[in-house]
């Protein structure tokens, strides 16, 4: 009896040895700025893939801050909070702390100097927690406060917005729209059903012909944002230092045009807020139960009319634009999702 009693105490630690990280808090920590001591590009904190250098929790509030962040903007994260700067020069480690609270929680206070001819040094602590086999980081405390609470902070404020948009009739949601586009603090891709935002991402990732352009405000430190916002010709020729061959029928000038109206564009004013002027008529056209359809005419700051369908659902008690019907267009998302499929069709495969 007490041999099995024996035999089963081996089995059952054996996935609790199986969990231990290889490598030491200590070894973790240094590994990872050692990438910026070489000038490595090979680490990126939001990073979210299996590679990533960070923890399940701080994993979600990151993807759901890229989610809230509007298509060609970039999320919180518009700087490396691991070397806190938006660039560096061979920076130079100058000490680790390392205070291990249990077997699965540790406190790696880190001292650096991000410019290796600067003497300005910076320094913050990483509070890891071991999940699987590995030491990853669950949050970074710096001068400024904790990063996992500054990232939710601002997630729950953007919801918590968009959940002021709502009321019960589906005209005066509409209208709280329009009375509220000048206070950016909610994203139109969280008004709109999560088939519209997925076609906006498919259009996107077929608009650059690659997939290294993630999702709304997934950009990484060395990725800038501003070549992704100019035509793919430019662009291609950017990335192969190539001189720019300026194409006789405009098709970049179409591409960007295109870009703009799917992509770029808040599709409930045909374009940027600054350029709404006034809202002139909202009318119900039709209403049944959750769903509705309502016209809505307004005037821009050029003086010009814009007048619309937008056709709207109520699901889990929250109304949403599922599309767009325009007098010149018809279906906004179905023109969109046709632009997809072409331009898919003529990307050679790598």
């Amino acid at each position: 009896m007490k041999h099995i009693f024996l035999l089963l105490s081996f089995f059952l630690t054996i996935p609790t040895l199986a969990q231990t990280p290889p490598l030491s808090p200590e070894q973790t920590v240094r590994q990872i700025y050692h990438s910026y001591e070489i000038e490595s590009d090979s680490l990126y904190f939001g990073d979210t893939t299996e590679k990533s250098l960070i923890s399940t929790r701080m994993k979600n509030v990151i993807l759901l801050n890229d989610r809230l962040t509007l298509p060609g903007d970039i999320g919180w994260l518009d700087s490396d909070p691991l070397c806190g700067c938006q660039e560096y020069d061979h920076l130079v480690l100058e000490n680790i702390t390392i205070h291990q609270t249990d077997a699965s929680h540790a406190d790696a206070t880190v001292q650096f100097r991000p410019f290796k001819d600067s003497p300005e040094a910076i320094t913050q602590t990483l509070k890891l927690i071991a999940e699987g086999d590995r030491w990853l980081i669950d949050d970074i405390i710096s001068p400024q406060g904790s990063l996992w609470q500054a990232i939710n902070s601002e997630n729950q404020k953007t919801l918590a917005s968009l959940r002021s948009l709502q009321r019960e009739r589906p005209q005066h949601f509409v209208r709280e729209l329009f009375n509220r586009l000048d206070d950016y603090s909610w994203p139109w891709t969280w008004v709109v059903s999560a088939q519209y935002r997925q076609a906006v991402n498919d259009y996107s990732q077929a608009a650059y012909k690659n997939n290294d352009i993630p999702a709304f405000g997934r950009l990484s430190h060395f990725a800038w944002p501003w070549r992704w916002t100019t035509s793919s010709a430019y662009r291609n020729a950017f990335l192969a230092d190539a001189p720019i061959t300026v194409e006789s029928d405009n098709s970049q000038y179409m591409e960007m045009e295109t870009d703009k109206l799917y992509f770029y564009d808040n599709p409930i004013f045909f374009g940027k807020e600054s350029q709404f002027a006034r809202l002139n008529s909202i009318q119900v056209i039709a209403e049944n139960n959750d769903r509705a359809r309502i016209h809505v005419r307004f005037t821009l700051t050029d003086s010009s009319t814009k007048e619309q369908d937008l056709l709207l659902h109520r699901t889990q008690g929250q109304w949403e634009i599922e599309d767009f019907i325009r007098p010149d267009g018809g279906s906004l998302l179905k023109a969109m999702q046709q632009t997809t499929r072409r331009r898919l069709s003529t990307i050679s495969p790598k």
